[in-house]
């Protein structure tokens, strides 16, 4: 069967989000703001929609009324030009995998989770839109989303994520839907064999894999 759509997402699987969090709380410290504090005042700034979801802006605000003489001016500047340098978090061959995908004439859909606001900056800030169809930010389940996204759908939908229980779920929806998790760091090789769906290290590997559906 033809592939119909790819499915990719974005925070662990194209995007270095433990790297950009390790600079973010470099960036609190230089102000003062203690790695206990940091991760405090990281949740108080997540957004309620139906799945709760990180917003630098708003923590930046949280931080700021906590501790009233920082120069929050001087403080968002900083954070913005972590992102204006946002190239350096995309994930080593993302952007060869992406164009590799592109090449297939197949339509790619990026789904990330979390808040709209800020997951548009950070895929700005890689510069991999440009690569995508369609891409949608949701503070729902992916699942919900999904379901949406194959209905009519006329051939193999593509799935790549890096979260094996979310995975597994979306997998289970149809037998059309081929699940492909990329290997994240500090999740064990144990989790990725015993859940059944194909799992790899690199994105050469996965562009093989998916080229094979073509």
């Amino acid at each position: 069967m033809p592939i119909a759509k790819i499915i990719i997402d974005f925070d662990d699987t194209l995007f270095d989000t433990v790297s950009l969090k390790e600079a973010l709380l470099a960036l609190f410290a230089r102000f003062g703001v203690s790695t206990e504090k940091f991760w405090e005042t990281y949740k108080i700034s997540y957004t309620q929609n139906d799945l709760a979801s990180y917003n630098l802006w708003r923590h930046i605000d949280v931080v700021c009324q906590q501790f009233p003489n920082l120069d929050k001016k001087l403080m968002l500047a900083s954070a913005k030009e972590i992102l204006l340098n946002g190239k350096k978090y995309l994930l080593d061959g993302a952007e060869d995998f992406l164009r590799g995908l592109r090449g297939l004439g197949v339509p790619l859909i990026l789904l990330s989770l979390g808040d709209a606001e800020w997951q548009k900056e950070k895929v700005d800030s890689v510069g991999v839109a440009v690569f995508f169809n369609e891409i949608i930010f949701t503070g729902r389940k992916k699942i919900d989303v999904t379901q949406s996204l194959i209905k009519d759908a006329i051939g193999d939908i593509i799935f790549i994520n890096d979260k094996i229980a979310e995975t597994q779920e979306i997998a289970a929806l149809a037998d059309q839907i081929k699940p492909m998790v990329r290997v994240k760091k500090g999740v064990g090789a144990s989790d990725y064999e015993k859940s059944g769906l194909l799992f790899f290290s690199n994105f050469s590997e996965i562009l093989t894999r998916v080229k094979s559906y073509v």
